[in-house]
């Protein structure tokens, strides 16, 4: 029953399993994504459809259509390689994913995607300065992100001051 991942549905909660032989964290992303794509597409059944349709959900989840499409505006082509650091994916999924955007004639620019993208273009950003300068550019990520989460609650703590008695 268990490959990668499963859902299982009882009671109408929703229990994901996965795979704890697994060890790329690339893959084990897209295998709770994947497996979160059935529960959010209310999958009854698990067939060739539904894993199609699963797997749409999660190339979406990490590499939305309009992301892509601006990373290519701003930074020029986008290959595997950049896909497979900025988002934790694997080589196959983004491989997959440029033959998919190929493909593309209509990128969804609604509103949400564009909100999506605005959170995202500061790490697609430091990535393309690393990849410019050199830098090991998991390494900057968490370092940025550790950074950002202390400036974060630094400003949570001064605004929760100023409302002290």
């Amino acid at each position: 029953m268990l490959c990668d991942g499963c859902v299982i549905r009882k009671y109408g909660i929703y229990i994901v399993l996965y795979n704890a032989n697994v060890r790329y964290f690339e893959h084990l992303n897209w295998t709770l994504a994947h497996e979160v794509g059935h529960i959010y597409l209310d999958h009854s059944e698990h067939g060739d459809v539904e894993a199609i349709e699963a797997h749409y959900y999660a190339s979406q989840l990490f590499m939305p259509d309009f992301s892509l499409s601006m990373m290519a505006r701003e930074y020029g082509k986008v290959n595997v390689k950049d896909i497979v650091e900025i988002f934790g994916v694997s080589e196959e999924a983004a491989m997959k994913r440029i033959q998919t955007m190929k493909k593309r004639t209509l990128i969804n620019f609604s509103r949400k995607a564009q909100e999506i993208w605005e959170v995202q273009k500061e790490k697609v950003a430091l990535y393309y300065q690393c990849k410019e300068d050199g830098y090991n550019f998991r390494n900057s990520l968490s370092f940025w992100l550790e950074m950002k989460a202390d400036y974060e609650r630094d400003c949570r703590l001064e605004a929760y001051s100023q409302f002290r008695y």
